[in-house]
């Protein structure tokens, strides 16, 4: 719900947040609050789909946990066709507010129900799952997803819960899903604890390695590490590309399987998580890399 005021309003009883995009399921919710005595107010933010794909990424690097993109075609989608259903069987028992934020800048605020065709500007459930697959595959191209974060978009089993390396033992999910190595058993989850400095890790084979002093200074690098040495660190940004870089450049620890954003920083360091320790100050006119757990 969209609170202006930072709280609820004072006649407001119950609030839900979730999809309406499926009539037979919103129906029942809002009878239920019509035998209760209660009118029903259906709040619906309205974002261009390509927001609503990076937020739930986003969320994917720092919490573990994403949203398919069949799964947003089908909220985004399929919610104009559940909303005028609704609206034919509850008539003025039912409000409707939509808030218009594809331009954040300049949201607006619409009320009642003619307003649903706003809502179809983002296209139906096939056009925008095109958009968001699209949208993906270009991300995953230019390296600023990983292999993790695409599969979870396209609504794909994580790599190591669909094989097995030649041992019996699953792929290692901390080390890039490295196919290579048939010794290792088990894998480090997004976000846990560095791994022992005796672990020995590999690169995985025919990997594309780019080194960051040819990268220019506005470029984001966005990937997994996967390799850590006394002096370099190694970060695959896509299934066959990664980005070498000195220890030097970074301005905090990483290690093996953490998640991380590199980018200059002029005059200052920035860390957007307090994961990012700093490690170097830089001088006055110098430029850093920042490190932030994505």
């Amino acid at each position: 719900m969209v609170l202006k005021s930072g709280e609820l309003p004072r006649d407001a009883v119950m609030v839900f947040e979730g999809q309406m995009s499926n009539f037979e399921t919103s129906r029942a919710k809002i009878q239920q609050v019509l035998d209760a005595g209660y009118r029903a107010h259906i709040i619906v933010v309205h974002a261009r789909v390509e927001n609503a794909l990076d937020n739930t990424l986003q969320r994917f690097y720092e919490e573990g946990r994403g949203s398919s993109i069949a799964t947003i075609a089908n909220i985004v989608g399929r919610l104009p066709e559940s909303l005028e259903q609704l609206n034919s069987v509850f008539g003025p028992n039912l409000l409707l507010d939509v808030v218009d934020v594809r331009d954040r800048a300049n949201p607006v605020q619409l009320q009642g129900f003619e307003n649903i065709e706003v809502l179809k500007s983002e296209g139906n459930y096939e056009h925008i799952q095109r958009r968001l697959q699209q949208r993906v595959e270009d991300q995953r191209e230019f390296g600023r997803i990983d292999e993790d974060a695409y599969r979870q978009a396209l609504g794909l089993a994580p790599r190591d819960s669909v094989g097995l390396d030649r041992a019996g033992h699953d792929w290692d999910q901390g080390n890039a899903r490295e196919r290579a190595s048939a010794e290792r058993s088990g894998g480090q989850t997004l976000l846990t604890a560095p791994p022992s400095r005796s672990h020995i890790t590999h690169v995985p084979p025919g990997l594309r390695i780019t080194e960051s002093t040819s990268l220019k200074p506005d470029v984001v690098v966005q990937g997994k590490v996967i390799d850590v040495s006394d002096k370099q660190v190694l970060v695959q940004t896509s299934r066959t590309d990664a980005v070498r870089f000195s220890k030097d450049e970074l301005s905090g620890n990483v290690y093996r399987g953490q998640n991380v954003q590199l980018n200059f920083q002029p005059n200052e360091l920035t860390r957007t998580t307090e994961r990012a320790k700093e490690i170097k100050q830089p001088g006055v006119n110098e430029k850093a890399r920042g490190i932030a757990d994505t």
